[in-house]
């Protein structure tokens, strides 16, 4: 690689992390084409991006920046997986590829600023997705508007039941009155 290759890869890299993105720093060994392939589709799918970066190249770009503290873990092979929308999502796709695929080891990451580890990405894997959250958040603040409702609908609703159940009686009685007696 020489060097107006290697300046185009930090300044891609520098780019793609610019605006501090959720971002997982991936060991990967062992893994076929096709499971790559698989990785980057799935990664893709959550609105992610998964990129092979070089180390040095790598260590340069982040230093000064808030993801120098992930500075250890760029060893050996190297990619990184970061998020433009929602890093919950990216965490799963993550946490159950490691799980089928034993050569892809989640190392560290940066999230909302902080520095987390293998065990805080499989927490933050396990929890809902963001729209979930959402609507789970929406139907609890229109539940007790909901229940408002219902209560404020419920003394006209009664009052046409029972009106209803009059009529049915003043038909049923009339019915009988009409009705010959054998």
């Amino acid at each position: 690689m020489n060097k107006q290759e290697k300046s185009q890869e930090m300044e891609a890299l520098k780019s793609a992390l610019q605006g501090q993105p959720p971002t997982f720093i991936l060991a990967y060994r062992g893994l076929t084409v096709n499971q790559v392939v698989a990785l980057r589709k799935k990664v893709r799918a959550t609105s992610s991006r998964y990129r092979v970066v070089k180390n040095r190249l790598a260590l340069r770009v982040i230093k000064g920046t808030p993801y120098e503290g992930l500075a250890p873990h760029f060893e050996g092979p190297t990619a990184i997986a970061y998020s433009t929308k929602d890093p919950v999502s990216l965490a799963k796709v993550l946490d159950d590829f490691t799980r089928d695929n034993q050569g892809l080891q989640v190392k560290a990451g940066l999230v909302d600023g902080r520095i987390v580890d293998p065990q805080s990405i499989k927490a933050l894997a396990s929890l809902p997705t963001r729209e979930l959250l959402v609507g789970r958040l929406l139907g609890a603040l229109n539940a007790p508007m909901t229940r408002l409702v219902m209560v404020l609908k419920a003394p006209h609703r009664n009052l046409v039941r029972v009106m209803d159940e009059i009529a049915r009686k003043n038909q049923q009685t009339s019915q009988d009155a009409v009705a010959p007696t054998t």
